[in-house]
């Protein structure tokens, strides 16, 4: 009996032990998982902020385009009264740089709408 009871406290020690190694790799872990949520919550903030910095940037590039469009059009309906008749008139004005331009041989806002052409302007034609 005697021995039996020993054998039950050993086997019971060795259960004590073994729970005891194990609370405390639980406890290590808990610890880690405390610092990798406070890890995540710092970089979910990050994020938030990132996200909502790209959003105002957005917004703001939203607002130029519109702008960059409005002046667009301006210049649009500005140079269909401007378009020079030919690329002599444009040299004239002292265009330099060859390249394809607008140009409205029957005046502007006359007949027939402007037309692209290529003006040389390094041999006039």
């Amino acid at each position: 009996m005697m021995l039996a009871l020993r054998t039950t406290t050993l086997e019971h020690a060795k259960t004590i032990s073994q729970m005891k190694h194990d609370f405390e790799n639980m406890k290590k872990a808990t610890g880690k998982l405390s610092t990798d949520y406070e890890n995540l919550r710092k970089e979910h903030e990050n994020l938030k902020s990132s996200f909502q910095e790209h959003l105002q940037e957005k917004d703001e590039l939203k607002l130029q385009l519109n702008t960059t469009r409005e002046r667009l059009q301006y210049l649009e309906a500005i140079s269909l009264q401007i378009t020079p008749r030919t690329c002599q008139t444009l040299a004239d004005l002292g265009v330099t740089r060859t390249g394809e331009y607008l140009v409205d041989p029957d005046g502007a806002l006359i007949g027939d709408a402007p037309i692209k052409v290529l003006c040389d302007m390094e041999t006039g034609r």
